[in-house]
């Protein structure tokens, strides 16, 4: 009784937990991606394919996709910018790229992106676009977002949500210093 007990806890937390709003985009991690990627060379749109080996997806034609960390966003402030996670597309020739995700999105999203232009598509009929830097409000629950860019070479975006860049503080600032 107490083994299916604990099996319930920890399957009721999976799922709690999986309510949280998605703090960044990524391919994947472990043995199963959280991305979904199709590439067009001009005949329609291949699959890719996820190796947990090599923590990636692996495209038809050479065309790599995986995990990587960047500094694309910053605050306008003096100083150094954000180190964030971000998604590199690897491809050794022209190559039109989507990408998908089934992530919970609500709030502020910091997005930018180099090397390529991409279609941001939430599923509400309205697309938008992430080149340079933006702040994304994402009015309301969304569960599904589609990305799409033409990348030659290589190109990296960034998509994290604004209370992952600076939490807020845990409590009251120490005192000053004598």
């Amino acid at each position: 009784i107490a083994a299916i007990a604990i099996a319930i806890g920890l399957a009721g937390g999976a799922l709690v937990g999986s309510r949280a709003p998605t703090s960044h985009l990524q391919v994947g991690t472990g043995l199963r991606p959280t991305a979904e990627a199709w590439i067009d060379v001009g005949a329609g749109w291949d699959a890719c394919s996820f190796s947990a080996a090599r923590a990636r997806l692996l495209c038809p034609g050479g065309v790599d996709i995986y995990d990587v960390t960047t500094t694309l966003l910053g605050d306008e402030q003096p100083g150094w910018p954000f180190t964030t996670p971000a998604i590199r597309v690897d491809a050794p020739h022209p190559v039109q790229v989507r990408l998908g995700f089934d992530v919970r999105l609500t709030g502020r999203y910091w997005i930018a992106a180099s090397g390529a232009a991409f279609t941001v598509d939430l599923g509400d009929g309205s697309p938008g676009s992430l080149a340079a830097q933006r702040v994304l409000e994402v009015a309301g629950e969304r569960d599904h977002l589609t990305l799409t860019g033409a990348v030659a070479g290589t190109a990296t975006l960034t998509w994290v949500r604004e209370d992952a860049l600076a939490p807020a503080p845990v409590g009251p600032p120490p005192p000053p210093a004598p």
